[in-house]
């Protein structure tokens, strides 16, 4: 049996969201280009959190952007605009990446070292990566934006 791709039934299921992919391609421009304006537009069709200042109240369980960096990490292949997609729709249906996968590509282990303090991100752009922050640094010395205690 196929397993059911839930982004790509999301992406057809709904009109508003498909045309307005539908839109953005059509523009063209390069596929970062395109992610960006994916990036910027689909998250306020839902009202979703893009950064973590915007997630008023907590309403939500992490922000777009953070999720992004993370599946960045996990997904080095050159998919940045599948990475926005899947980023939007985590926070859209509660959804996180799987930290276990994250730490284990990290450290190689399900859990984090008992010297890791948490992730930071720069916020430089959607092409981030979490900043691994280990007891000893200092993520603001590192350059980053945001600072996340170890996430479970």
């Amino acid at each position: 049996m196929e397993e059911e791709n839930l982004i790509e039934k999301w992406v057809y299921t709904d009109k508003k969201l498909y045309d307005t992919l539908l839109e953005i391609q059509e523009k063209g421009g390069s596929d970062l280009e395109q992610a960006e304006s994916i990036f910027l537009r689909v998250p306020k069709m839902y009202n979703l959190p893009v950064f973590p200042e915007d997630n008023e109240d907590d309403k939500f369980v992490s922000s777009i952007y953070e999720q992004l960096a993370l599946l960045n990490y996990l997904e080095v292949e050159d998919n940045i605009g599948g990475n926005v997609l899947s980023s939007i729709f985590f926070i859209k249906e509660n959804y996180l990446v799987d930290m276990e996968l994250v730490y284990y590509k990290k450290f190689g282990s399900k859990e984090p070292p008992a010297n890791f303090l948490g992730i930071g991100y720069k916020r430089k752009g959607i092409d981030d990566l979490p900043i691994f922050v280990m007891k000893g640094e200092d993520w603001v010395d590192l350059g980053c934006k945001y600072f996340t205690i170890k996430v479970d």
